[in-house]
């Protein structure tokens, strides 16, 4: 790529096709990425590259640190009446 014009039709699908075999390859490795997002995801000569596992956890994890409709915060960075309304 040589600028920020869109990808053609085909090209968009056959990366689209790449990062989805690259995810199930992570998911079969028992990983689960947990901060994909455009910015984590590299076009490299020979296709999509999943970057940044700074968030990652092994599928098997027994202990959880978010959960579906569980709002994520930083203690440290939010103020304490959120905290205790978001704890109950």
């Amino acid at each position: 790529m040589t600028g920020h014009e869109p990808l053609p039709l085909a090209e968009t699908a056959s990366l689209g096709a790449l990062l989805a075999e690259g995810l199930g390859t992570i998911h079969e490795a028992g990983l689960l990425h947990r901060d994909l997002k455009p910015q984590n995801i590299l076009l490299a000569e020979y296709g999509p590259k999943v970057i940044d596992f700074g968030l990652a956890v092994l599928a098997e994890r027994r202990s959880v640190l978010t959960a579906t409709g569980r709002p994520w915060r930083c203690a440290s960075r939010t103020p304490p009446p959120s905290l205790t309304a978001a704890t109950g």
